[in-house]
């Protein structure tokens, strides 16, 4: 009896059948081809995972290495830049903190030591870009004069040490300053400055 149905089949329902027969496969294929790829985003999340773990480990030896060396180090920890307390921004071993001490570097705590040298460092990098900010002003064709120190004698006078460029005392003899050597021309003007200012010589 199926053998006659299947003969008497009209031509749209033969096409119907094999549009759902088609349709069945491509689902089949479909629902195969994505259990493949969630198979392979488990396993390619999972080493990741893996990987991570590898990488901590990795650098969790190396921290410890480097704690534990006869070698003077430390280093920032990134991403603790704004941190209150200089043991969360940075990290060093036993090794750095002796040899601070040995450099003269002061703390009841490792902190203290450390902190120590942050300041030192710090107006170490200060003094350096005066340094530098000067000698632009020394090669500058700017007139330029700076008081650099001072000095109180025992008058109880402030005696002040003064910088200056080349163009600073081309400008005082063109201004009529005389002088045998730049110093003494300085003095000079140093002393019409006062002068003009509190009535009195300076000396």
């Amino acid at each position: 009896m199926s053998f006659l149905k299947e003969l008497f089949k009209t031509k749209e329902q033969r096409a119907a059948e094999q549009s759902a027969r088609e349709a069945e496969l491509r689902k089949q294929f479909e629902e195969e081809a994505q259990a493949k790829r969630d198979a392979e985003a488990i396993a390619s999340a999972e080493r990741l995972v893996e990987e991570e773990r590898l990488r901590k480990e990795v650098e969790a030896k190396i921290l410890q290495e480097k704690m534990d060396s006869a070698t003077p180090w430390f280093e920032p920890i990134i991403g603790s830049e704004n941190a209150s307390f200089v043991h969360e921004r940075y990290r060093w071993n036993q090794a750095f903190i002796k040899d601070l001490i040995k450099r003269g570097h002061k703390g009841e705590t490792d902190s203290e030591v450390f902190q120590s040298y942050l300041v030192r460092q710090e107006e170490e990098e200060r003094q350096r870009i005066i340094a530098e900010e000067r000698e632009k002003q020394r090669m500058s064709s700017e007139p330029w004069v700076e008081v650099v120190g001072e000095k109180i004698e025992e008058s109880g006078r402030i005696e002040l040490q003064l910088d200056w460029n080349a163009a600073f005392i081309k400008y005082l003899r063109l201004n009529g300053f005389r002088g045998a050597t730049d110093d003494v021309l300085v003095q000079s003007w140093l002393a019409a400055l006062e002068r003009d200012t509190t009535g009195e010589e300076y000396h």
